[in-house]
């Protein structure tokens, strides 16, 4: 094994311990030549195994980014939640706000559905 081979084959183990999910493109590319060499030194005989060996790695970096960006999207669903929440409660108050103020004519209604409105979209 030549020393550029040797060198790349160790780049290519300090890949394999780091966070999967923050591998780049170059970095594969890097073990990419790496598993070519490897395969142009070992023959063709074992040209399968190395192959197979560089896919299953790229299938798992694939798996990391895509759990990563799954866990990035659940925060806004909870708030897809509570923006809901906030409008179920809001329309649920707003009837029997509404039959109380309706004894103080239209102003009071009015009044009503704005502090309702304002208390909808401003508060978080």
């Amino acid at each position: 094994m030549n020393a550029m081979n040797m060198k790349r084959n160790r780049r290519s183990s300090l890949l394999l311990t780091r966070d999967r999910a923050s591998v780049s493109t170059e970095e594969l590319g890097i073990e990419l030549r790496a598993a070519l060499g490897a395969s142009r030194e070992l023959g063709p005989e074992k040209e399968s195994e190395i192959a197979a060996s560089f896919l299953e790695r790229v299938e798992r970096v694939i798996d990391a980014q895509v759990e990563a960006r799954l866990h990035e999207g659940r925060p806004r669903q909870r708030d897809r939640l509570g923006r809901t929440m906030r409008l179920f409660l809001a329309l649920a108050f707003a009837v029997p706000l509404t039959a109380v103020a309706s004894g103080y004519g239209p102003e009071g209604i009015i009044l009503t559905w704005i502090a309702i409105f304002l208390m909808t979209v401003l508060v978080r």
